[in-house]
């Protein structure tokens, strides 16, 4: 980032962006154009909130990965559930290590995939439900809130239905 002011303060200028930096925030800009392929599709959830739009140019992405992930909120609950029931003291090196132990104390009925254990880590972290550090999941006091009111969870929603067109 070649910066003329501070991106990351809430400015709401127009403004070309060139290589920007991971941390770079993006929730007051209304429409961002992304002129080349992003280097992962990570790079795109990133930018997305639920007031702006991103615009491509040819990007591929690969909509098997997001496939079998479910929006629904008894889904969440399920899977909030069992991560309440796993109580351990233990702390895990990744969230690899955390989900194959959180499966093995569920039990052969737990049906959720790993990029569905993510995505439901994902959104709560950034709802600021649980808190993800030190090698384990942690709740935090927040109160409660709606899916809706996540990024994350609106933008692989918007991407789940315009598959199913």
């Amino acid at each position: 980032n070649f910066e003329m002011f501070n991106l990351l303060n809430a400015n709401g200028e127009n403004a070309v962006i060139f290589a920007p930096n991971y941390d770079v925030v993006y929730k007051d800009y209304q429409n961002i154009f992304v002129l080349d392929y992003p280097v992962c599709n990570g790079y795109l959830y990133s930018m997305a909130t639920k007031y702006n739009t991103i615009y491509t140019n040819n990007t591929s992405f690969n909509f098997d990965m997001a496939s079998d992930i479910s929006v629904d909120r008894d889904r969440f609950t399920y899977i909030l559930s069992a991560v309440q029931a796993f109580k351990t003291d233990k702390t895990y090196p990744d969230m690899i290590s955390y989900f194959t132990a959180l499966k093995k104390a569920s039990g052969k009925n737990f049906t959720v995939k790993y990029n569905e254990f993510i995505f439901f880590t994902m959104v709560l972290e950034e709802l600021g439900i649980i808190d993800i550090g030190e090698g384990k999941l942690e709740f935090t006091h927040a109160p409660k809130n709606e899916l809706t009111n996540s990024s994350i969870y609106n933008y692989v929603t918007l991407l789940l239905s315009t598959n199913k067109e």
